[in-house]
């Protein structure tokens, strides 16, 4: 019997990169478009919540909505 499965591909693609809150550095780098040294600056400036277990590093999804929530712009007429 086959499952439909009702999650579009990118859905898809987060749960992979994702372990209940956190998600890896391979998938903010492809989220911000950033390289390495970039989004290792996010986490030593402390703007988004990280964890780090050996030479894996993992992000917060809050800190990132709200790092991302802080920094909206508003254009003046």
């Amino acid at each position: 019997m086959e499952r439909k499965n009702n999650t579009s591909g990118k859905e898809q693609s987060l749960n992979l990169c994702r372990l209940g809150n956190w998600v890896n550095r391979e998938y903010m780098k492809r989220f911000f478009d950033y390289g390495d040294t970039q989004i290792l600056a996010l986490s030593k400036e402390k703007k988004i919540k990280t964890s780090r277990y050996k030479n894996r590093l993992f992000f917060d999804i809050d800190s990132v909505l709200q790092f991302l929530e802080e920094n909206v712009e508003i254009k003046k007429n």
